[in-house]
C-alpha cells in the first residue's frame, strides 16, 4: 500500500499495517476507573451468583466471535474498576455491536453485583455480610473480619457502592 508521508510517497507493508492497527486498537480503552475512586477495598467481586459467574466468564479465553456467537460479559467489576476491558481484548471479537454489548453486559453484571451486595448489607444480617468481605481484606485496629462486621457502620459503604452505580450507569461506551 502506497501513502503520501510529509509529501514524499511511502510504501507500507502489511505487517506495518497490522502493527498501526495494533497500536490504534491498545490505545482506545473503555474507561469506567474514575467510577470506582470511592470503591470500598472490602467488598468481594463474586459473592453473588452473578458475580461468581462473570468471575467464571471472565477466566475463560476469549474467542473470536462472529456475528452468531453469544454475547457474554467480560468479567466482574474488578475488570471495570481496574480498566482492564482494553481494545487490544476486545479485539478478539470482531463485531463491533458485539463489542458494544460485551462491555454493556459487563458493565450491566457489575450494577447487578453491587446492587445484589448493597440489599444484603442493608439487612444488617452478619452472615449475609460476610459473604461479601473480599477475602484479601485486613481491617484496621488488629480486628478479625468477624469483629469489623459487627462494629463497622456499612451506610458510607452503600453510599460508595450506589455511586459507583450511578456513574457506570451514566459512562457512555
Amino acid at each position: 500500500m502506497k501513502i503520501k508521508k510529509n509529501g514524499k510517497v511511502v510504501n507500507l507493508t502489511e505487517s506495518d499495517l497490522r502493527r498501526i492497527v495494533k497500536k490504534v486498537l491498545s490505545e482506545g480503552k473503555v474507561d469506567y476507573t474514575s467510577c470506582f475512586k470511592n470503591f470500598p477495598s472490602w467488598v468481594s467481586y463474586d459473592s453473588t451468583e452473578i458475580g461468581a459467574t462473570a468471575e467464571q466468564l471472565g477466566r475463560d479465553k476469549p474467542t473470536r466471535t462472529s456475528t452468531f456467537g453469544p454475547v457474554r460479559p467480560l468479567g466482574t467489576c474488578e475488570k471495570l474498576q481496574k480498566g482492564e476491558l482494553s481494545a487490544g481484548w476486545l479485539s478478539k471479537i470482531t463485531d463491533k455491536g458485539k463489542k458494544e454489548e460485551s462491555i454493556t453486559k459487563t458493565a450491566e453484571w457489575c450494577m447487578r453485583h453491587l446492587n445484589d451486595v448493597i440489599v444484603d448489607l442493608k439487612t444488617g444480617d452478619e452472615k449475609k455480610i460476610m459473604k461479601h468481605i473480599n477475602n484479601n481484606y485486613v481491617p484496621e485496629n488488629n480486628q478479625t473480619i468477624e469483629e469489623w462486621v459487627k462494629n463497622y457502620d456499612f451506610k458510607k459503604g452503600i453510599d460508595n457502592l450506589s455511586s459507583t452505580i450511578k456513574c457506570i450507569k451514566s459512562t457512555n461506551f
